[in-house]
């Protein structure tokens, strides 16, 4: 039986003027996680590579870790695209449909906290 990847992305700011000096420190970045699904049983992945670009350069990488979590830190508010590397996904793993694997408007702004899948 074939499994399914599963891509969540949450891109994380802080927000307010109470946390300037925080986000300054932290910085924004782009997250998620990965996860296979077969049936009612889901699986995270582990390895997988995730690479976020803007405007054709890329911003930088990340491989996903043993609870499926992955984050790329970003210079600052924009728009994003963010693309799943296939070749890295365990054998037997495909995307839910097709394109999937990439999200290529992610909207990071100040002050926000943003989820998409």
């Amino acid at each position: 039986m074939r499994s399914f990847a599963i891509l969540v992305f949450t891109a994380v700011l802080v927000g307010g003027l109470a946390a300037a000096a925080a986000a300054q420190a932290a910085g924004e970045e782009i997250r998620g996680t990965l996860e296979s699904i077969n049936g009612t049983e889901r699986t995270l992945i582990e390895g997988a590579t995730v690479v976020v670009s803007q405007d054709g350069a890329v911003v930088g990488s990340a491989v996903s870790d043993e609870d499926g979590l992955w984050s790329v830190p970003v210079s600052g508010p924009g728009t994003y695209q963010v693309e799943l590397d296939l070749a890295t996904l365990p054998e037997g793993v495909s995307p839910t449909r097709a394109g999937a694997e990439s999200l290529p408007n992610v909207q990071v702004r100040a002050g926000q906290s943003k989820g998409a899948r």
